[in-house]
This record gives structure tokens, sequence and C-alpha cells, in this order.
């Protein structure tokens, strides 16, 4: 992808900015390896669906913190559905 650099720049900045926006607990363990972890963003609201977003492949070059940004969009007030 030629312009990858470009789409992995915006992708940490604004990842960086949802993870000090947000409340997170990062990199919370599942298994046994430093490959089985998990980012978590608490829902402000106690009845607030549950997003569970997962890459599927394998990170060759980013890692979930690339991707915290996809949290940002969950927050948004839906009362309108």
């Amino acid at each position: 992808m030629p312009d990858f650099p470009t789409y992995e720049r915006l992708y940490k900045e604004q990842s960086e900015k949802t993870r000090e926006q947000l409340e997170c607990q990062l990199d919370i363990p599942f298994g046994r390896t430093l490959d089985e972890s998990l980012d978590v963003f608490p829902a402000v609201r106690s009845e607030a669906l549950i997003l569970v977003f997962i890459n599927g492949g394998y990170w060759h070059t980013v890692s979930s913190k690339e991707f915290s940004f996809v949290a940002s969009g969950a927050g948004k007030d839906r009362s309108d559905r």
C-alpha cells in the first residue's frame, strides 16, 4: 500500500488522542504470552452496549495501540436509535 505511512501516522495520532481523552485500561493479559493482551475502554453509562474490535490478522508492523481511535466513535451518544 503506497500511502501506508500517511494512514499509519493518522492512526497513531488519533489513537494517542483517544487514549488521552477516554478512560482506558491497557495491556490486560488474557493468556500466557505478551501478545495475548487487550485494551479496554469502559463505557460511561452502565447500560451502554459493548463494542469488541478484533483485528483478523497478525500484527507485523502495527499493534493494537494504533487502533485505539476506534473507541472514540463508540463513545458517542446514540439516543436517536
